[in-house]
């Protein structure tokens, strides 16, 4: 009999190995989604300070960087807000002032780290804040080192 097509057993065979291949690549799908997510967020901020910093040696004003609640952070002239963002995981600064601020020369008011919260082998999740720069680096034992 020469007939074409595939039979009930041959479609579940292969409707059976699909799935093993679903069940092992889900988990690691969602592993890289969340690691992509906190990189994601990191550059977003890392590009929000560099725009604030950036504006007020442009305006010639202070810059102030709040992070009101832990998903969320703004950057105001003094009188308006020119930037916010909403975070899909919580940050801290580890500077001891509540709020960093960029003056009309574009230097932060002090030396600090902003960390992403959430452990995920991401491959960049800080931001050290220094005098004369800022770079986007990866948490290792405490430390932000620069990528």
């Amino acid at each position: 009999m020469n007939e074409k097509g595939f039979s009930l057993i041959e479609l579940i065979v292969i409707v059976l190995i699909m799935m093993a291949l679903l069940v092992i690549a889900v988990p690691q799908f969602g592993a890289m989604s969340r690691k992509a997510a906190i990189e994601r967020q990191t550059r977003q901020i890392y590009a929000d300070l560099t725009t604030a910093r950036s504006r007020a040696m442009n305006t010639n004003t202070a810059h102030v960087v709040t992070m009101p609640a832990a998903l969320s952070y703004a950057i105001s002239d003094g009188t308006n807000i020119v930037v916010s963002g909403k975070l899909s995981y919580n940050v801290t600064w580890s500077g001891s002032l509540p709020a960093l601020t960029f003056n009309s020369r574009g230097l932060p008011s002090e030396t600090g780290t902003i960390t992403t919260n959430v452990s995920s082998g991401a491959v960049v999740d800080c931001i050290n804040v220094n005098i004369t720069r800022m770079t986007i680096g990866k948490l290792t034992g405490g430390t932000c080192v620069a990528q």
